[in-house]
C-alpha cells in the first residue's frame, strides 16, 4: 500500500489488460461491493487497482479495514488521506476539495481505463469529478441515492453523482440565488459515462 504525491510518474498499461479502478472511501461501500471486487479481481482480462480514501482510513470509523480488505486476497494500490474532521458543511466542502485533488493525483498515476464510483455520497462527487476532467470513462453503481446534505431552496434533495453523470444539472430560475450549480466538464469524445444496474 503506498501513498500518492503529486509527483508520482503515470504507469504503463501491462500484458494488454483493462485497468479499472475501484475508489472505495467507506465501510459500507467496501461490503457491498466485495462480489463484484471479486469477480473483477479474478477476471484474466482486468487489472484491478483498488483506492482507499475517505472514512476507510479513518480509525474513527473503520479500524483495521485496510488489513480486512488484504486479508480478503484484494492489493490495495494507494490510500489516499483526504478527510477534514468536523461533521459540518465547511469541513464536507473542504474534504471534496480536498478528495478531487487527492484522486487526480491518483488517477493521473494509475491511468484506469474505468473508474467504478460506488454510491452517491458528497466524496463520489468530488471522485466523479476528478475520474471526469481526466476523460476516464465512469461506470456508476448503485446511484440515485439521495443526499440529506444539499438541499435545493424548495427543500428537495438531490441524488448528486448520479444526475452528473447524466447530464448537467441547474436549477429552475426560482432557484439559482440559492442553489449549487453542478456543471460536468464540456462533452469530450473519448469519455463515457456508464450507469450500471445490478450485477448478477
Amino acid at each position: 500500500m503506498t501513498t500518492m504525491l503529486a509527483s508520482t510518474t503515470r504507469r504503463t498499461p501491462e500484458n494488454g489488460k483493462r485497468r479499472i479502478c475501484f475508489p472505495i472511501t467507506s465501510r459500507a461501500y467496501y461490503g457491498r461491493s466485495q462480489l463484484l471486487l471479486k469477480k473483477l479481481q479474478e477476471h484474466p482480462d482486468v487489472d484491478l487497482e483498488l483506492m482507499l480514501g475517505g472514512s476507510i482510513l479513518l480509525d474513527k470509523y473503520s479500524r483495521r479495514i485496510a488489513a480486512d480488505i488484504e486479508a480478503g486476497g484484494f492489493t490495495i494500490s494507494t490510500s489516499l488521506f483526504n478527510v477534514i474532521e468536523g461533521g459540518n458543511h465547511v469541513a464536507m466542502a473542504k474534504t471534496a476539495c480536498l478528495t478531487a485533488l487527492e484522486f487526480t493525483n491518483g488517477f493521473h498515476a494509475a491511468d484506469p481505463d474505468i473508474v467504478v464510483i460506488c454510491g452517491d455520497r458528497f466524496e463520489q462527487l468530488a471522485i466523479a469529478m476528478a475520474a471526469a476532467y481526466l476523460n476516464k470513462t465512469i461506470a456508476h453503481i448503485e446511484g440515485g441515492d439521495v443526499t440529506g446534505s444539499i438541499r435545493l431552496s424548495t427543500g428537495t434533495r438531490m441524488p448528486m453523482t448520479a444526475r452528473m453523470t447524466r447530464k448537467t444539472m441547474a436549477p429552475r430560475s426560482s432557484e439559482r440565488a440559492t442553489s449549487p450549480v453542478i456543471m460536468p466538464p464540456p462533452p469530450c469524445p473519448s469519455r463515457r459515462t456508464v450507469r450500471a444496474g445490478a450485477f448478477g
